[in-house]
């Protein structure tokens, strides 16, 4: 009777271990499915944010020329294109640009993926941020021009 509850309970282990392959397999390889595309809305004013990758940071570079920053996270930096229609916000103010962020901010980025680039759809800064590294908007003299 052990011997017979053994074989029928890995039978059925392994019958749900294939089902269980096989719906990831078609999950991972189905052409309809689109991972890296931005959440879409049918409210224009919604939030778009939702489901999207973030990366949360600190910026280590700035390039005013290129529209982008290198934001480091936790492990990786990600170097994200900052294009015109991006929301940026700084410490409340909704219309911020690309200028008015600094290398050493913190900043939380909601993005999405455009090939191999990332592209910023909004980008926060915290009023934190200004106190804890203590720079001031004259104190950046390398964020006009510098790369990764």
């Amino acid at each position: 009777m052990n011997t017979v509850m053994r074989t029928w309970l890995l039978v059925a282990g392994l019958g749900a271990a294939l089902v269980l392959g096989s719906v990831t397999l078609r999950a991972a390889t189905d052409p309809n499915t689109d991972t890296n595309a931005p959440a879409q809305s049918s409210d224009p004013n919604a939030s778009n944010d939702r489901g999207l990758p973030e990366v949360s940071g600190t910026i280590k570079a700035i390039d005013l020329s290129a529209g982008t920053i290198t934001v480091k996270g936790l492990f990786l930096s990600k170097i994200i294109t900052v294009r015109p229609e991006a929301q940026i916000s700084v410490e409340g103010k909704a219309n911020a640009t690309l200028n008015d962020l600094q290398v050493g901010d913190r900043v939380m980025v909601t993005y999405h993926r455009n090939g191999q680039m990332l592209i910023a759809d909004k980008i926060t800064r915290s009023e934190a941020s200004r106190r804890s590294n203590g720079s001031s908007p004259s104190s950046s003299s390398s964020a006009s021009g510098s790369t990764q």
